[in-house]
């Protein structure tokens, strides 16, 4: 997944703002986000879906 990151411009470095840091970030967060998704009463995986997508188009466009 870093690879997809470096692509976007963001450095591959070890640090906190580093793209291997960010991509795991991402990953957990993403996994929660649908995980939560499916545990709500809505199951609103259309707007999980969307937050996602515009959360990683943002860290890749910053």
């Amino acid at each position: 997944m870093p690879q997809v990151l470096q692509r976007a411009g963001i450095p591959d470095d070890n640090g906190p703002d580093g793209a291997a840091a960010l991509a795991h970030a991402l990953c957990w967060m993403t996994e929660r986000n649908f995980y939560r998704a499916a545990c709500s009463p809505e199951n609103d995986f259309a707007r999980a879906t969307a937050t996602t997508a515009e959360t990683w188009r943002r860290v890749m466009n910053s």
